[in-house]
């Protein structure tokens, strides 16, 4: 251990240092003799070992009870007592600002020399997505002045912004796109004319831009979306995810207050196939419980996929 980085001077008498912060900690300038772990301040006369003025950790006593520091030639060596000061940590206390300040540039310091070696997890041009936000973002360079313990390192993004690499996770790479499939948006689209959680097909493939134009499924309007806000669906399930996607929803979510239908016969309840019900409440998994129409409010239960979406509650006008 050579000479101390990072000790600040925060008193002084007559021109004399009777203060110094070190790494969060506060010590005082003391006459007495030193002990291990005190901080010592050279004079001149070390044989050119130590450089005057410098602090150093005292690491051992000799047999006269004189401190011994690490030299900045990396040995070890012991002076008289007069030729050094003895500053000693003060008793645990709340540490003062200059001492907070003294902790934080170590930690920055030492923060810069571990990250100036760290390996980053992405690359540019990598797709990945907020664990917070859940926003996809494209990593376009790196940002070294913006790395952070917590956030980790830092990443320009196609929004102009940075990002840190432990708040984000690397995109599954998405299926390919062609003329004809059908795709879910879960982007922005260029005109903003279709919104996320539509179903559309492909209509043109790609064009200079990295663009597809889409269509709604039956014609009535287009847009142009890149790859990353469309995720390809099958297309025997395209017509049902565009069903619930028109009310908002993603298939099969039922809400209280739905008019539904019910699509088999109940043998516990006695409730038949085709019988139109209110639902009175939709449980965790999604079960369905309901109020029969025309049946004396009979209370029955079925699972959604026994049910058939009639009119959600949004439009239903006696409410």
């Amino acid at each position: 251990m050579a000479k101390l980085s990072g000790v600040k001077v925060i008193d002084m008498t007559a021109g004399e240092v009777t203060k110094v912060a070190y790494e969060g900690a506060e010590y005082v300038l003391t006459q007495e003799a030193p002990a291990v772990d005190d901080i010592i301040r050279t004079d001149g006369a070390w044989s050119g070992t130590v450089e005057e003025g410098n602090f150093y950790k005292c690491v051992d006593l000799d047999e006269d009870g004189d401190a011994r520091i690490v030299t900045d030639l990396g040995t070890v060596a012991r002076h008289f007592r007069k030729h050094y000061e003895v500053f000693r940590k003060v008793a645990a206390q709340g540490p003062t600002i200059e001492a907070r300040v003294g902790k934080l540039e170590s930690d920055v310091a030492a923060l810069k020399g571990e990250q100036a070696t760290a390996t980053p997890k992405f690359k540019a041009g990598d797709k990945v997505r907020g664990k917070l936000t859940g926003f996809v973002y494209t990593l376009e360079s790196r940002r070294p002045d913006r790395d952070e313990r917590d956030a980790g390192l830092a990443w320009e993004t196609e929004l102009g912004g940075w990002i840190g690499e432990n708040q984000v996770e690397l995109v599954e790479a998405k299926a390919a796109l062609k003329v004809g499939d059908c795709a879910k948006v879960v982007g922005r689209t260029y005109l903003g004319d279709i919104k996320t959680g539509t179903v559309v097909k492909i209509t043109v493939d790609t064009n200079g831009y990295g663009d597809y134009k889409i269509k709604l499924l039956d014609g009535s309007d287009y847009d142009y979306a890149k790859a990353d806000s469309l995720e390809k669906v099958d297309a025997d399930k395209a017509e049902e995810l565009a069903k619930w996607a028109k009310i908002g929803r993603e298939v099969d979510e039922y809400k209280e207050g739905d008019v539904i239908k019910t699509r088999v016969d109940d043998g516990t309840t006695g409730l038949k196939g085709g019988t139109l019900a209110v639902i009175r409440e939709v449980d965790e998994d999604g079960d369905v419980f309901l109020d029969a129409i025309n049946q004396y409010g009979k209370y029955a239960f079925n699972l959604a996929r026994e049910v058939e979406l009639v009119a959600p509650v949004e439009s239903r006008v006696d409410r």
